[in-house]
C-alpha cells in the first residue's frame, strides 16, 4: 500500500521546505499543494471557490501521482473544514502519515512577511493569526511532531526518518547518502 505523508502546520511553520527535504533527502515526491489552489485564486474565483476547487483537485493529483510512486508528501494547514474530507478520503485508499509542522506564531509571521507573496495565498495578519490557532489546536493522531524553530537541516531530515523508516526498509524510498546540509 502507498504512503502518503501530510505535513500540517500553520502558513510559515515551514510545512513547504520540510517536504522539499523528504524529496530531496529521503526520495518521497513533495506536492506543493498551494500552488494547486494558487491556480484557481488566478482565475479569479472567490476564496471559498477556491477551495471547493483545490481539494478535489489535490485528491486527484495524489491519486494520479500514486499510480506510480510508492510515497508521497503533501502540506495542508489543515485549517479548512474541507481537509478532513480529503484526509479520510486519503485515508480510504493508502497509509496515512500525519506529520505536525509547528512554529511559534512570532516566527511564521516573521517567515511569512520574509518570502515571495506572489507564490503564496494571500492572507492578511488577522487571516494569519487565525489560520495559526486553528491549525495549532487540531487534535489529531501525528505519527511525528516537528517544533520547526532553529532546527537544522540534518536534524530535520533525522526526525523525518523515524516515521519513514518502513519505507526505506522496503526499498519505496532512499536515504539521502551525500553530504548532510544545514
Amino acid at each position: 500500500m502507498q504512503t502518503v505523508y501530510i505535513l500540517i502546520g500553520p502558513k510559515g511553520s515551514g510545512k513547504s521546505h520540510i517536504g522539499r527535504l523528504m524529496e530531496s533527502r529521503l526520495g518521497i515526491p513533495f506536492l506543493l499543494t498551494e500552488d494547486i489552489f494558487l491556480q484557481f485564486q488566478k482565475q479569479g474565483l472567490e476564496t471559498q471557490d477556491v477551495y471547493k476547487a483545490g481539494f478535489p483537485e489535490t485528491a486527484n493529483t495524489i491519486e494520479r501521482l500514486l499510480k506510480t510512486k510508492d510515497a508521497l508528501a503533501f502540506e495542508s494547514t489543515g485549517a479548512s473544514p474541507l481537509f478532513f474530507e480529503l484526509l479520510e478520503s486519503l485515508r480510504l485508499q493508502f497509509d496515512v502519515k500525519l506529520i505536525a509542522v509547528s512554529a511559534s506564531a512570532r516566527v511564521c509571521l516573521t517567515r511569512i512577511r520574509s518570502r515571495d507573496a506572489g507564490v503564496h495565498m494571500p492572507a492578511d495578519d488577522a487571516l494569519i493569526e487565525k489560520v495559526h490557532r486553528i491549525s495549532s489546536g487540531l487534535a489529531l493522531d501525528y505519527d511525528l511532531v516537528i517544533r520547526n524553530e532553529n532546527l537544522r537541516e540534518s536534524e530535520i531530515v533525522a526526525l523525518l526518518q523515524s516515521v519513514t523508516a518502513a519505507e526505506q526498509e522496503r526499498g519505496a524510498i532512499s536515504s539521502y547518502g551525500g553530504e548532510q546540509h544545514s
